[in-house]
Parts: C-alpha cells; structure tokens; sequence
C-alpha cells in the first residue's frame, strides 16, 4: 500500500502562533495524521506554517 500524504498550509496572527499552532497540529493527529515537517516564514501581521503530513496506520 503506498504511503498517503497531506499539504497543507496553516496561518495566524503573531501573538496567537504558538497556540493555535500546537491545537491545529494536536487536531491533524487526532484526525490519523503525522507530521513530517514544516517551513515557516511570518511578517508583521500574520505567521505561516506550509506543513507535510503522512497519514498513520
């Protein structure tokens, strides 16, 4: 069975990332997916995390 695979892009304002990042993360696990990695890049308004997820099992 060949591994499946999710990209998806994630956003927030600056003073909420570390928050509402680790929920969008815990909510992606509870959902059978697993992270793979991610590259992150911010201005003054909002921080962004472009992530790759491999689904378990």
């Amino acid at each position: 069975m060949k591994d499946k695979y999710l990209y998806e892009t994630f956003k927030s304002k600056p003073s909420a990332f570390d928050h509402d990042f680790t929920r969008f993360l815990n909510e992606k696990s509870r959902n059978g997916w697993e992270y793979q990695h991610c590259f992150f890049c911010h201005d003054d308004r909002m921080s962004y995390a472009s992530c790759v997820f491999k689904r378990l099992g």
